[in-house]
């Protein structure tokens, strides 16, 4: 199962993850905040996928990193970019084929 979460729905997705540990396959969250908390089972976290809009004044991209950097200091596997010129709305639908592509390649080799 994949998951994606814009917003709030970020942090829910992570959150399943974290509840469902090896059931789910990777997590892709857009404008949200995600990749902490705690799990007994860290090693079988899906990767995790973090967006965020560089224009965005709802959730900011130094809100969202301090997460990833705390997702990283834990050995998780995150990939984090930033799109300088999108907000917190428009930016579902600038990088949702983008999104889509991440989530079903071959995270094993990571």
């Amino acid at each position: 199962m994949h998951l994606v979460g814009h917003s709030m729905g970020a942090a829910a997705a992570w959150s399943l993850a974290l509840r469902a540990p090896g059931k789910i396959t990777s997590v892709a969250c857009i404008a949200g905040v995600c990749g902490g908390g705690k799990t007994s089972s860290e090693a079988s976290l899906p990767p995790l996928l973090v967006i965020a809009g560089g224009l965005d004044p709802i959730i900011p991209p130094e809100r969202i990193e301090a997460a990833v950097q705390a997702a990283e200091a834990a050995g998780r596997r995150v990939e984090y970019r930033v799109e300088e010129e999108q907000g917190h709305t428009l930016i579902v639908g600038y990088a949702i084929e983008s999104v889509v592509d991440w989530l079903f390649r071959d995270h094993s080799g990571r």
